[in-house]
């Protein structure tokens, strides 16, 4: 990554969770904040977020989230795959405005 990068990730309003998942490839230093369209940053102990981790991968999953620009801080440097996708129902869709970088 780098110097700090910020990605923004278009929510539409008929989704009924989104999620936001960060796999660092060999371990490496890339951290992920994910930002509300009115710029605050998703805790775990938000009610509609739920969190998860593993040894290369941080994956955020909001229910219900709000409609609009959501945005996606990553620092550190390294490998890393940035995925954003969106459940309408129960058909899981990646955004197709939603970009989903690879940086080596």
């Amino acid at each position: 990554v780098g110097a700090p990068k910020s990605y923004p990730v278009p929510v539409d309003s008929s989704l009924s969770a989104a999620y936001f998942t960060l796999n660092n490839d060999f371990l490496s230093g890339v951290t992920m904040v994910v930002r509300r369209p009115d710029g605050t940053p998703l805790a775990g102990t938000d009610p509609d977020v739920s969190l998860s981790q593993a040894a290369n991968v941080v994956a955020w999953r909001v229910s219900a989230p709000a409609a609009g620009s959501w945005t996606v801080d990553l620092s550190g440097s390294g490998v890393f795959r940035l995925r954003a996708t969106g459940v309408f129902g129960e058909v899981t869709r990646i955004s197709p405005e939603a970009p989903v970088p690879v940086v080596r």
